[in-house]
Formats: C-alpha cells, structure tokens, sequence
C-alpha cells in the first residue's frame, strides 16, 4: 500500500507540475494575448520594431524586464506570428552568464524536460500537456553568444482556408 501511495504522490506531483506551465502561459505572456495581431502587441509594446525576412515577420523590442528573477540590461523581447499574423510565440534574451541559473530555474519550476534532437544548435524543452513549449538555448548574436528562452504557443485554431484559396 505504501509503494501505490508514493507512485501516486510522484505522478500527482509530475502532473502538477506539467499543468503548471499551462496555468501560467495559456492565455499569454507579458499583457499579450495568443493569437492577438502585431498591431495589439504592438499598442502594448510601442518602442517595438516590426521585422521581417522572407516574408516572416516579427516586433523586437529591447528592454530591461526582470524576467523570472533576472535582472536584464537592456536585452531583446521577440513576439512571433503565425503566416495569418496571430501572435505564437515569445522569445526572452538574457546574457549567457544567466544561462546556468536559468536551466536550475526551469528545472525547479517546470520539472521535467527534454534535450533537443535533430539540431545543430543544442536545447532544453518543457513542453505542457497542451502543447505550450518553453524552449532554453544558446544563440549567435553579433559578437556575442546570447541564452534566449522562448515560449511556443501551438494552439491556435487553424486558419480558416478552402482548396481554391490554396490554388488546388
């Protein structure tokens, strides 16, 4: 009996932890809202610049928000959009100095996570039941190495499209 009462203390706590990262980003992150156009990001964050590259688009905006206890100096945000321009994604850049601090972090909020595959670049993911994604890695930055945390929001309703619309 005590063997099935810890099995269901561990699973309970593994569960709980798992939905933590629902209950905190699904609706979204810093006053956003998943699924929300660039142009209401933008109202929230107004010194955003909009980007773009082959035809993607995204707002940076740089700034010093403490982010999980993190002091940052004047570091970049990134809102991403879907190719219908809804809001799916946040990336959070802090200084790779954090970058050991911030895995501990995850780990103790999150539980659980998973080393990236099939990459060169090398990741940690959390990934909720519902499918949200908090992405820790290292990345390029002019002269520089950067620890970004990215949150991935896939839950969006697809896009409302027709055979003809895609030219079948």
């Amino acid at each position: 009996m005590r063997y099935v009462l810890v099995l269901v203390a561990l699973l309970s706590s593994f569960y709980s932890r798992a939905d933590a990262i629902d209950d905190i980003f699904s609706e979204g992150v810093f006053d956003t809202k998943w699924g929300g156009a660039l142009s209401e990001v933008k109202e929230i964050f107004p010194n955003a610049e909009k980007k773009s590259i082959n035809g993607l688009e995204w707002l940076e905006d740089n700034n010093s928000k403490e982010v999980l206890g993190f002091e940052r100096d004047d570091e970049k945000f990134q809102f991403f959009f879907d190719s219908e321009g809804r809001l799916n994604g946040v990336g959070v850049y802090f200084s790779i100095d954090h970058y050991g601090e911030l895995f501990v972090k995850l780990e103790t909020l999150f539980g659980a996570w998973k080393k990236g595959e099939g990459t060169n670049i090398p990741y940690i993911q959390w990934v909720s039941e519902s499918g949200i994604t908090l992405t820790l890695t290292s990345v390029p930055s002019a002269f520089s190495i950067q620890t970004m945390l990215s949150i991935g929001y896939p839950n969006l309703e697809p896009a409302k499209t027709s055979k003809d619309s895609l030219g079948f």
